[in-house]
């Protein structure tokens, strides 16, 4: 992921040079060898390594196993799935490299990182909220059932502000996310995140756990300044926090001020065809997978959960038109706040008399959360 790091700039100054007569004749040559280094030496290498793995309509990218030098590098993080900030980071090359060539399998891997991505995302209250990792698959699981790595909106770090702007870039493409998407986004960073207060601005966790504070030091809340695309608000906030005379600020009003905000798309003028999800309102359930999502008859698939609090919990199998089937799970669970604890795991072996499309459901507190899935 340090190379999707590192190519990423270099594609979007591929872009700005190509799409420029002058500067295309100036140093168009190094913009295609930087495309060429993304194709081959990024996306195509890591796809020969076995690193990215689909799941019906979506996918996701886990760390290598192999190693320099045995017992010098962390190996129980071999396989795993590894966290949304570096998922979209590819999915970001993905849409570049899209972009720059044409190229159709580019914007299906975009489309299938951020596919994944929505369709964790927690929704209540007209808002997101989202975890740093979740499993994606069997293999995130260690042999008691358990997550290999803690599930919870990161306490520290601010890599949620980068994961938007991953999001506010796919929006543009016309990639997986819609307007409601972004006016949900929207409300969790200013009505959730935000005290309200534009003189003295504090800010706290997107799950509303961290301190409120002046900015990300002791914790992850801050502005999210790529909604600045779709809201004269972060931009007016966005502004107070620039330096007078400062690069920051120049750039702020020379390109970023240069169109209203609002929601066109920047990278596509046809109205795309998106996925739906079957979002429904739920707060205390914050992680809700069915690893995989296609169930081959007879193997094994796990039904994992995550509560906040203590409660009463149902899992079960709905059709699409919403009849319950069977029920995996009815019992109380204890729930928790750590990211270590709170899990649910149902194992299932898809049987052969349920082929067909279906509707996974986890109930606590009267509300529920829904996954789809297919059993082949």
């Amino acid at each position: 992921m340090g190379e999707a790091i590192l190519v990423s700039p270099m594609l979007r100054f591929a872009e700005v040079v190509l799409g420029d007569a002058v500067l295309a004749i100036r140093c168009g040559e190094r913009a295609r060898a930087y495309v060429d280094l993304a194709r081959r030496d990024l996306m195509e290498k890591w796809d020969a390594r076995g690193t990215w793995r689909e799941d019906g309509e979506g996918g996701a990218y886990v760390s290598w196993d192999h190693y320099l030098e045995p017992g010098k590098l962390d190996a129980d993080k071999s396989t795993l799935s590894l966290p949304y900030n570096k998922q979209m980071d590819m999915g970001v090359v993905a849409l570049r490299l899209y972009r720059l060539t044409g190229e159709e399998r580019f914007r299906e891997r975009a489309r299938r990182i951020f596919w994944q991505f929505k369709s964790r995302l927690q929704y209540f209250d007209e808002h997101y909220v989202w975890n740093y990792w979740e499993p994606q698959g069997l293999w995130d699981l260690d042999e008691a059932g358990k997550p290999r790595h803690w599930v919870n909106v990161h306490p520290h770090r601010n890599y949620q502000a980068r994961e938007v702007d991953f999001v506010a870039e796919a929006y543009h493409t016309g990639v997986v996310f819609d307007q409601t998407d972004l006016e949900r986004i929207l409300r969790t960073n200013l009505e959730v995140m935000w005290n309200g207060d534009a003189a003295e601005p504090q800010w706290r966790n997107a799950d509303s756990r961290g301190p409120w504070q002046p900015g990300p030091e002791d914790g992850a809340g801050t502005l999210w300044t790529a909604l600045g695309d779709f809201s004269r608000t972060v931009r007016d906030l966005q502004a107070l926090q620039l330096r007078e005379g400062g690069l920051g600020r120049a750039n702020f009003e020379k390109v970023a001020l240069r169109q209203p905000p609002g929601f066109a798309r920047r990278y596509t003028a046809t109205a795309p065809v998106l996925p739906s999800f079957p979002f429904s309102e739920c707060r205390e359930l914050t992680l809700a997978a069915a690893l995989p999502r296609v169930i081959r008859a007879g193997t094994p698939a796990a039904l994992i959960c995550k509560a906040r609090v203590p409660g009463e919990l149902e899992v079960g199998l709905y059709t699409v038109a919403g009849e319950l089937k069977r029920v995996f799970f009815r019992g109380r669970v204890e729930g928790g706040l750590d990211g270590l604890e709170g899990f649910t795991l149902v194992r299932w072996d898809g049987k052969e008399e349920y082929a067909g499309r279906y509707r996974v459901r986890w109930t606590l507190g009267g509300e529920y959360r829904e996954v789809e899935i297919e059993i082949r």
